[in-house]
């Protein structure tokens, strides 16, 4: 599950807060902009708990920084979540398929949403039953047996995923993407072309496949923070990430970091970000309740 980094005002209390979730982080010294940073975290812990990250989240809150979740869960997934965790900002689901924003939160209507339940959502993926059907079209053009999560029960996918069930059920509540397990590793390759022969993408995460349209983090990102911007003036944004097929993620965020120290997650990070380059924080008032 996604967690954020908390970063106090003092210099000394914010490498502490970073060293709490990367005992490795090094904050150099710097100096300070007039706005942001809006925090996007796509950081998941095996055991999906968030009491590490407990003390990031309380300095986060302390200094008014909005912390995004962006993540391949579903929206019903993130929303217990965000009940857990006292999350009211903003999040980003499905591999970045569409990016929720709760009504009301700028003081102007984003731009290209379409309003449900209680959000203004950004939608870039096509629809899951779309998905779900070229998942079957490219499993029998390459000869490829997968079992996706509209074919498993909650019970399956909570042993699949070492989800509690609850978590597991909300899992198969999806919108945009469709996570598979591959049950003969022999025509993968295969099976991968025709999904892209089909204009659709996937990605690998630590136990799934998944299929996806036009979804993509990176992008979510860059459209929730162009309405910081617009809504606050020149923002910046930190990113933490672990999983290597989120890499390019990290490259759209001003500070990516990296929780574990992945080869394929080094390279994918801009080379002017080095340890050695400033940090620049500060708050981000909002009056939204």
């Amino acid at each position: 599950m996604p967690f954020r980094l908390a970063m106090p005002k003092s210099r000394s209390n914010r490498e502490q807060a970073a060293r709490q979730v990367n005992p490795s982080f090094k904050l150099s010294r710097g100096t300070r902009s007039h706005r942001g940073p809006a925090i996007y975290s796509s950081w998941t812990t095996r055991q999906y708990s968030w009491e590490a990250a407990r003390p990031a989240i309380e300095r986060l809150e302390l200094s008014e920084v909005p912390w995004i979740l962006v993540t391949n869960k579903t929206r019903a997934e993130v929303e217990l979540w965000r009940r857990q965790l006292g999350n009211r900002h903003p999040f980003i689901v499905e591999n970045g398929a569409a990016a929720f924003v709760p009504r009301g939160y700028f003081q102007f209507q984003v731009p290209g949403s379409t309003e449900r339940d209680n959000y203004e959502v950004l939608e870039w993926g096509k629809r899951y039953g779309h998905i779900v059907s070229c998942l079957e079209e490219a499993s029998r053009h390459s000869r490829c047996p997968v079992r996706g999560f509209h074919e498993m029960t909650a019970e399956e996918i909570s042993f699949a995923c070492d989800l509690p069930l609850e978590q597991a059920a909300l899992a198969k509540l999806r919108e945009y993407d469709e996570p598979f397990l591959i049950l003969d590793l022999k025509n993968v390759g295969q099976l991968l072309h025709a999904i892209e022969r089909l204009g659709l993408r996937w990605t690998k995460g630590r136990r799934l496949f998944h299929i996806t349209d036009e979804g993509d983090k990176a992008r979510a990102v860059i459209a929730l923070q162009q309405l910081f911007e617009r809504a606050y003036g020149p923002v910046e944004t930190i990113g933490l990430e672990d999983v290597a097929n989120d890499a390019p993620f990290l490259k759209v965020v001003t500070v990516p970091v990296l929780v574990r120290g992945l080869t394929k997650l080094r390279a994918a990070v801009p080379k002017e970000f080095s340890p050695n380059k400033p940090v620049r924080l500060a708050r981000i008032r909002h009056s939204s309740k």
